[in-house]
């Protein structure tokens, strides 16, 4: 019920914005710093932390810098 994957953002990268939709999304950044956009509101994630939504809003993550994260989504949509 869960798909977990690990995600690398290059440098001024970004993820492909997703469609709000059921269920959780879960992240931990492994390194670097990421923003997570959800809807108009945005969260700085820097490594070694995590973040958690429920995913009822348009929502993707980019970095400055780059990063790796590990993205937890359920149900599975990767």
């Amino acid at each position: 019920e869960m798909e977990p994957i690990r995600i690398t953002i290059g440098a001024g990268g970004e993820t492909i914005p997703d469609n709000p939709h059921e269920g959780e999304e879960f992240g931990y950044v492994v390194s670097g710093c990421v923003k997570v956009h959800i809807g108009k509101e945005i969260f700085v994630v820097k490594e070694g932390e995590t973040f958690y939504f429920i995913p009822d809003k348009p929502h993707h993550l980019s970095s400055a810098t780059g990063a790796e994260v590990i993205w937890v989504s359920s149900p599975p949509s990767f």
